[in-house]
């Protein structure tokens, strides 16, 4: 505005002036404009303190605002643990009312090993050296609410410090529930009916759960160690190295020096230059299945033996009625026509016995 007003004064006196007094005119303008520019440079020096000490009062109202209505807890204490402030989500975190005088983050606590804690918290801040720590709150209700609290010395306020306590049940609870399942997948895998290991080139390995180890009489910190390896406790059948089986039968060979058979069936990890780096294999106890096997061929002979040698005719067809198989007995009962292999049963009958047969087959 005092530049516009120079300004317009200017104009009016060498209007005024005419042409003969211009120079004096201009002379006046001129010292009107500058007396204007001297005082807006007053003005701006003696108001820009003040300013300054608005902007920060500004920022001082603005971040006291933010702290109290944080959903963290804020609270600051003098150099004799004597409480200055603390918000009201502080009260609401260590359950204290809205009248009652907040206690300090070491008298939150009635064990020892959390109040040892808060205290190593606190030398630290003193020292220089900001720090957290995670603690377990019992509350009224029997439950635990876990608190994050941390500690920072005050600069410029020697004695003083903050602490900040944040609410982290809902993470220790993820953490917990994550845990849980972690345990519940490694004792499945430990205990599974089935052996697991994992082996590097060089058959070391790198993982062997706990149905593997029991197998082989040993613990699986005894052959994760390195000091036994796969070709000294798997024996394939033949030359070949592990690393060329995708699936094949093996002996296990254990610390008291016997064997199992077993089915091993393994995914290779090759690296950038093509060879294997590791392998992860799934190992079948076989030990019931060749039990079943030698049931089976124990039934398959006995049932041979008796249809060879039984004193009755028996002969075996298929879907056609055609004789598929006969015993000696039933070759014996057919005389000359003993060769009956191929043919319909029913025409090896004679009559008048073949219709009624026929319809019983049929």
């Amino acid at each position: 505005m005092l530049v516009v007003w120079a300004c317009t004064t200017i104009a009016s006196l060498v209007l005024l002036a005419g042409a003969d007094n211009l120079s004096l005119a201009l002379r006046l303008g001129l010292g009107a404009a500058v007396a204007a520019c001297l005082c807006i440079a007053g003005w701006y020096w003696s108001w820009r303190p003040r300013m300054a000490q608005f902007r920060v009062a500004r920022r001082d109202a603005l971040l006291a605002i933010a702290v109290r209505n944080s959903r963290n807890g804020w609270m600051i204490i003098d150099a004799v643990n004597h409480t200055v402030n603390a918000n009201q989500a502080y009260r609401d975190l260590i359950g204290a009312t809205a009248i009652s005088h907040p206690s300090t983050p070491e008298a939150i606590f009635a064990d020892k090993e959390s109040r040892d804690r808060v205290r190593r918290l606190q030398r630290s801040a003193e020292a220089g050296v900001s720090g957290a720590d995670e603690l377990p709150l019992p509350l009224g209700d029997g439950s635990i609410r876990w608190l994050k609290i941390s500690a920072n010395s005050l600069a410029g306020s020697p004695g003083d410090m903050l602490w900040r306590i944040e609410d982290v049940t809902t993470n220790h609870e993820m953490q917990d529930a994550i845990r849980a399942e972690q345990e519940k997948l490694a004792d499945f895998i430990d205990n599974a009916p089935v052996g697991f290991y994992s082996a590097d080139r060089d058959g070391r390995f790198q993982f062997v759960n706990g149905t593997l180890a029991g197998w082989l009489g040993l613990a699986p910190a005894d052959l994760a160690g390195g000091a036994v390896r796969l070709a000294d406790v798997v024996v394939f059948d033949d030359a070949a190295s592990p690393e060329e089986h995708g699936q094949g039968e093996a002996r296990l060979r254990a610390r008291d020096g016997s064997e199992r058979r077993v089915r091993i069936t393994q995914s290779l990890v090759h690296g950038p230059d093509g060879g294997v780096v590791i392998s992860r294999s799934v190992v079948h106890d076989l030990t019931e299945e060749l039990a079943w096997r030698r049931a089976l061929r124990q039934a398959e002979e006995q049932f041979r033996h008796f249809f060879d040698f039984a004193p009755i005719g028996i002969v075996v067809l298929d879907d056609a009625r055609r004789v598929q198989e006969a015993n000696a007995a039933f070759r014996t009962m057919l005389g000359a026509a003993g060769d009956c292999i191929g043919r319909r049963f029913v025409d090896l009958i004679k009559e008048p016995d073949r219709q009624e047969v026929g319809e019983r087959l049929a």
